[in-house]
């Protein structure tokens, strides 16, 4: 990520409602479950609130946001409009990349 030309990246593991830095971040890229697998797409939803909230309330701004999810449905629960939409096959699954202003 330096090398692309980042100044000050954090990259972590881990459940983002956890999450605490002395710097808001203001670029946030997530790969959510999307119900595929393992998990039940409807004990997903209050996670895809979640990443909106994250989103709202805890980036700096400006910022952008981008959730990449192969369940559109789900993605209707981020809570935000998207800028832009991204259409990736992903191993036979229609997926998007969504991006959203932060302000």
């Amino acid at each position: 990520l330096k090398a692309a030309g980042f100044k000050e990246v954090e990259v972590q593991q881990a459940d983002f409602r956890e999450y605490r830095s002395s710097i808001l971040p203001n670029f946030i890229i997530v790969n959510p479950p999307h119900g595929r697998r393992l998990e039940d797409e409807n004990q997903l939803r209050a996670l895809y609130r979640a990443l909106g909230d994250f989103m709202k309330r805890n980036c700096a701004k400006p910022g952008r946001g981008f959730v990449f999810t192969g369940n559109l449905e789900l993605a209707k629960e981020v809570g935000l409009s998207a800028k832009k939409r991204y259409v990736i096959n992903n191993s036979g699954i229609d997926s998007r990349l969504l991006e959203y202003d932060l302000y």
